[in-house]
This record gives C-alpha cells, sequence and structure tokens, in this order.
C-alpha cells in the first residue's frame, strides 16, 4: 500500500505517469477555484453553471463532478485506499466499500493542488450543509417543476435571501430559459391561489 494511483483514470488536475499523479497546472488553478468558490458560498452546481458558461469542455460540468472534486483527499495530497473491492463472487463484482474492507489512509500519497487546511475547512462546510438541507425541509419541496423543461425547482440562498432555481438551468443555462424566483414571490402566488379556491375565485366573499 505504496499510494500508487492504480487505475487508468486520473483525477481532473492530473495525469498518470508510471502509476504517479502529475499536476496538471491549467486544470489544477480550476481546482483550486471550486474550491475557493465553494468556501465563499457557492453551491456545486452554481460552480459547475458558471465553469460551463466560461470553460467549456467536452464533457459538462455537472454538480456531481464539482462534488467529486471536493470530497476527493487525493486533491490534498492523500490516498484513501480500497474506497472499493471485488467481490469473491464468481463472476466477481465490484463494490462501493462501506465497511466491508479495511480502508487504508496514506499521507502525502501524491503533490497536492489545495492545501489539507482549505480541503479540511471544506469538508466541514459540506457537511454543515447536508445537515441543515435533511434537517430543514423546505415546504415547496418536490413539489413544483418547472414549465419550460419539466425539471423540479430546488432552493439556493444569495445574500440571505432564498431563491427556488430550475434544476436544469442550474445544470447549464443554455438548457433551460427559466431564471431564478425569489421564495418570497412563490409564497404570495400560493397564497393568491388558496385564497381564491377558498372563495370559489369570488375574492369578495
Amino acid at each position: 500500500m505504496n499510494g500508487e494511483f492504480n487505475t487508468c483514470f486520473a483525477p481532473y488536475g492530473y495525469r498518470l505517469e508510471n502509476h504517479k499523479l502529475t499536476i496538471i497546472p491549467e486544470e489544477a488553478s480550476v481546482v483550486q477555484r471550486i474550491f475557493s468558490e465553494y468556501l465563499n458560498g457557492k453551491t456545486s452546481r452554481t460552480i459547475a453553471r458558471e465553469l460551463n458558461a466560461e470553460r467549456p469542455r467536452n464533457r459538462p460540468w455537472r454538480r456531481e463532478l464539482i462534488e467529486y472534486i471536493l470530497k476527493n483527499e487525493r486533491y490534498a495530497g492523500n490516498a484513501l485506499l480500497q474506497k472499493r473491492y471485488s467481490t469473491d463472487t464468481f463472476p466477481p463484482q465490484q463494490k462501493r466499500n462501506k465497511g466491508e474492507r479495511e480502508m487504508y489512509f496514506v499521507q502525502n500519497s501524491n503533490d497536492a493542488i489545495v492545501d489539507l487546511e482549505i480541503f479540511e475547512r471544506v469538508q466541514r462546510l459540506r457537511a454543515r450543509r447536508e445537515v441543515q438541507r435533511v434537517a430543514n425541509p423546505r415546504f415547496f419541496s418536490n413539489k413544483m417543476r418547472c414549465g419550460a423543461c419539466g425539471s423540479t425547482f430546488r432552493t439556493k440562498i444569495q445574500n440571505g435571501k432564498i431563491y427556488w432555481s430550475c434544476r436544469t438551468h442550474e445544470e447549464n443555462a443554455s438548457d433551460c430559459i427559466i431564471t431564478q424566483i425569489p421564495e418570497v414571490e412563490i409564497q404570495n402566488a400560493f397564497l393568491r391561489l388558496y385564497y381564491k379556491l377558498k372563495h370559489h375565485g369570488r375574492e369578495n366573499e
């Protein structure tokens, strides 16, 4: 267990040379930007959308890729080995290790792109955001769909205000024209509709 990268694909920001990860400077700067903007309050979806607008590539930036980068210890120069394992069945299957096998943490296994302190701050922020997401379900969650593309809406917070945005638009603005909507506008529209339904459209009753 020497920290060698033993798969065919290197994480974004690196190239694989003789089982060792070598930093690609132009990609490393994007990785550093991702960590910095996440710490400054942007969500993974927002970061992906902005990168698609500014730095398009063959495969579009997605929230899942941003999340993968943010949680991958390789970017801090470390390695967690045996995240996946092969089963003893025939034919063997590759499965994600959820405690069935021992994992091995190797420090300084490769050159770091971000400082360890920044990486750990991001992990703490990700954990807090996940707790907030689970502990604070919103009334309109999973109840609204975009009239343009049919995608569901999700919340986002900017400057202390809550907005609802189309997931497709958040991933790639060119795929859907519906921009974010302040939650207060949605609440007011809901109350107007409720009032009309309650009074059968006769607002003066």
